[in-house]
């Protein structure tokens, strides 16, 4: 029922390939909105802007998936979970 449910919800796809545009531009778009995000709040002196940054980065994100696309792609989380790390630094 648990394995049902995990591909109910995430709607696995084998057309959702590992390395593709849309992950490359998933990971891009987050890094550069991090980097932005953690760098506008340093400038105000708010603490721990790089948990802060990446945090409503992939919540944009997780966002995206969740309202404007028909499926859940764990494969482009990953993308953006990756590139919020890489916008940290």
């Amino acid at each position: 029922m648990e394995i049902l449910l995990t591909f109910l919800i995430l709607n696995i796809s084998a057309q959702d390939k590992w390395i593709a545009t849309d992950k490359a531009l998933h990971f891009t778009y987050s890094a550069l909105g991090t980097a932005l995000i953690t760098n506008t709040l340093k400038d105000y002196n708010v603490k721990a802007p790089e948990i802060k940054g990446a945090s409503i980065m992939f919540g944009i994100g997780l966002s995206k998936e969740l309202f404007y696309d028909s499926k859940l792609s764990y494969k482009d989380l990953t993308a953006d979970l990756l590139g919020c790390v890489v916008g940290t630094y």
